[in-house]
């Protein structure tokens, strides 16, 4: 005697997708829309289904929401990680970063990976020239510019998985006035 499998559609995906602890993805879409209406959230995160993608990639990552909102940006339909969250992931992943070297003109970072590969990346003002990252904000505050390069560079370069697809918002923009 055969058993029948019967396969049922969810009625709705937003209904029954648990993203976090009894949290669906109707429920973060509906807080993103109440919370983007206070002003409560970062400029960037304007309607529920950007909040709610947000928090989603955010916990895949392992970090807790308000966390996410503070580190993750949207950029022309992709989610990406500020320079310093990674830089934290990484550590709390077992990895060590040491600045060598980090002052308006140039960036030098020394990282260990958790597995102890090591790796030196340097960015200077001339790289950031070549790239065209001296308009607007970015070019009134160099070194935090070539602080930020020199870890997603240097989080690439040495292979880190967490840096897989990752990008500082100002890598993919003309200018961080953009983001």
């Amino acid at each position: 005697m055969t058993e029948a499998l019967t396969v049922r559609a969810p009625t709705s995906i937003t209904a029954r997708v648990d993203v976090l602890e009894g949290v669906t993805f109707a429920d973060l879409v509906l807080m993103g829309d109440q919370l983007a209406k206070t002003g409560f959230l970062p400029e960037h995160i304007k309607t529920g289904p950007q909040f709610a993608a947000i928090v989603m990639t955010g916990k895949e990552m392992g970090m807790p929401p308000m966390r996410a909102i503070r580190s993750f940006y949207l950029v022309k339909g992709k989610v990406m990680e500020d320079a310093a969250s990674q830089l934290a992931r990484f550590k709390n992943n077992g990895g060590r970063a040491t600045f060598d070297h980090l002052d308006d003109t140039k960036a030098v970072l020394t990282l260990t990976h958790p597995n102890g590969d090591k790796h030196t990346e340097t960015w200077t003002l001339e790289d950031a020239k070549k790239a065209g990252l001296l308009n607007g904000m970015v070019g009134k505050f160099p070194k935090a510019m070539l602080r930020s390069r020199v870890i997603t560079a240097g989080l690439k370069s040495l292979g880190w998985e967490g840096a897989v697809g990752t990008y500082d918002p100002s890598e993919l923009v003309d200018t961080v006035e953009d983001v």
